[in-house]
């Protein structure tokens, strides 16, 4: 049997910019994953570690958005990357403040 080609109707090509986006968004998310796990296990102590670590991912996040946004500005590419990526970043940076914001309203 012969290779099977796909058809592909244009030269578009994935965005770089969105690709990277969406690494950064799928590292935030393994970040963020493992960072409320070891809290779980620390039961609440180590406070000051696991903060610092979440605005680390937080900014990490606000980068990738931004990266994500940006690749919007190059053309003839495909948009998929572009969008995963931001979809990611965003839902993580709402997901990283909103768990900011319950730790301090819960020490209230």
């Amino acid at each position: 049997m012969g290779s099977r080609k796909g058809y592909q109707f244009s030269d578009n090509t994935n965005s770089l910019r969105g690709i990277l986006a969406t690494i950064v968004g799928v590292l935030g998310l393994g970040g963020f994953v493992a960072l409320v796990v070891r809290a779980c296990q620390l039961k609440g102590e180590g406070a000051m570690l696991l903060g610092l670590l979440g605005i680390l991912i937080g900014i990490l996040v606000f980068v990738g958005l931004n990266i994500g946004i940006a690749s919007f500005q190059e053309e003839d590419t495909k948009k998929g990357f572009k969008i995963l990526g931001i979809f990611l970043n965003s839902v993580l940076l709402i997901g990283i403040v909103g768990t900011f914001l319950l730790g301090l309203f819960a020490s209230l």
